[in-house]
């Protein structure tokens, strides 16, 4: 059985295409993919699927580029494939986004290629097929694993993920070469290939060759392999973990983070993933993280409150007394108090009137206040009276309290010059409860999200 026939088994083994689909494939001019377009062209009309060859020019490597475009065009014309070439600038991208050149690339390719599926995908199904194969698989797997990427890096590329295939993934490199010799079916090298500079190139000329030598000649294939069966665990552990995430996090003024205690009761493997789950939605993404980050964070768990980690793109994770937070730095700590407005009146007291107990609206004594009433938030010497007559400051308050220091200055308070008559939201002050003796009560409701001037009935 060769390359077409084998290939042809798999994609009917694992749904790849379907009979009308559109197969848009990426087409560099390399072996890779120059063996992936002459298969399916192979197999379109058997199969009752169309292809659509693709070429992105990065904008890279000018003169070796637009080689390269041309080629891929003509043997589009040649073979009567239809073709779209796509123009995307990388080293912009690169700059702006702070990304290897390499990523910035696949970033765009990627792009480029759902564009073009974009343009068919209303009247049709469209899949996209790019040539990775299982030397791919395996340098990726050793290169994720080298930079301490746990599992999910383990896991290499999928067969399919959305509606991108990769019907090559099960060759090895030398099976592609060999089905290029045999049919004398011409490609270009890419310069960049033989250089050094990027991590993947010296992975692909050194340590793989080196392994099939001196380790086991099918070394690429059992590491390919393995990275497919770690795939589906996976798979599988991250069904659990999104259902002890969405358990356990903790969403409030723009910011995303953990409770600690519950996160704590999770086995050690399952708070990785949930962590990870936690920095891909604050950071958009796992950009940068490694095991060290998922490590640092877990020890955050039993660190005191204040406790401070940074992390890569900006961001960092703050303790506070249980919750672990990931915020950026850009991102500002309002100082301002909350939008509201206070509601207050006054009225005679007896002693059957029941005292509410809605934390949005207080009773007072009227004859404890001595001085004119001021809604802001804390400054320093500002006390609130305890049981027993006792004064506690605001801090000392907020602190047994376990107000987040992050929010600490923006609670509201209700103050009687710098003795503190309520701290909205928590407890008032002993002072100025109502008492048997009360003649009259002063009643102050606040008004979340309402911005109106203080209203006195």
């Amino acid at each position: 059985m060769d390359m077409v026939e084998k290939t042809e088994k798999m994609i009917k083994e694992h749904n790849l295409l379907h009979r009308g689909q559109l197969c848009i494939v990426g087409v560099s001019g390399g072996a890779d993919s120059m063996a992936l377009l002459h298969i399916l062209c192979n197999l379109r009309q058997g199969m009752g699927f169309e292809v659509l060859a693709v070429h992105v020019h990065h904008g890279l490597r000018k003169n070796e580029a637009d080689r390269d475009a041309v080629f891929v065009e003509n043997i589009c014309k040649e073979k009567d494939i239809p073709f779209v070439l796509c123009h995307v600038d990388v080293q912009s991208y690169v700059l702006e986004h702070k990304v290897s050149t390499e990523e910035g690339a696949r970033i765009l390719r990627y792009r480029a290629f759902a564009e073009v599926a974009g343009r068919y995908a209303a009247k049709r199904k469209v899949c996209i097929a790019v040539a990775h194969h299982c030397n791919d698989q395996a340098e990726t797997l050793l290169m994720n694993l080298c930079r301490g990427s746990g599992l999910r890096g383990l896991t290499g590329m999928h067969l399919q993920r959305g509606n991108i295939i990769r019907p090559l993934l099960f060759f090895c490199r030398r099976e592609i070469e060999e089905y290029l010799k045999a049919r004398q079916i011409s490609y270009i090298t890419d310069s960049t290939n033989a250089s050094l500079d990027y991590t993947r190139n010296r992975v692909r000329r050194s340590i793989l060759p080196m392994l099939e030598a001196e380790v086991n000649i099918a070394s690429i294939k059992h590491i390919s392999a393995a990275a497919g069966q770690l795939g589906e665990v996976f798979d599988y552990i991250q069904v659990q973990a999104r259902k002890h995430y969405e358990q356990v996090v903790v969403r409030e003024d723009k910011k995303v983070g953990l409770s600690c205690e519950k996160v704590k009761e999770l086995p050690l493997f399952l708070q990785g993933e949930v962590i990870r789950l936690l920095l891909e939605e604050a950071m958009d993404g796992l950009r940068d993280i490694s095991s060290i980050h998922i490590e640092g964070l877990k020890e955050m768990f039993s660190k005191e409150t204040g406790s401070h980690m940074d992390l890569p793109q900006g961001y960092f994770a703050h303790r506070d007394y249980c919750k672990l937070w990931i915020i950026h730095k850009s991102q500002k700590i309002s100082k301002e108090k909350e939008n509201g407005r206070f509601e207050c009146r006054r009225f005679l007291y007896t002693q059957n009137m029941e005292i509410p107990t809605q934390e949005d609206v207080k009773w007072f004594d009227e004859e404890a206040f001595e001085g004119e009433v001021c809604f802001r938030t804390r400054k320093t010497g500002d006390y609130i009276e305890i049981a027993g007559g006792k004064h506690k400051s605001i801090k000392a308050l907020m602190i047994d309290e376990k107000i987040p220091a992050l929010i600490r200055d923006k609670i509201l308070l209700v103050a009687d010059g710098s003795h503190i008559v309520w701290v909205v939201g928590y407890r008032i002050s002993q002072a100025y409860k109502i008492k048997s003796s009360t003649t009259y009560v002063r009643e102050i409701k606040y008004i979340k999200g309402d911005t109106k001037d203080v209203v006195y009935h």
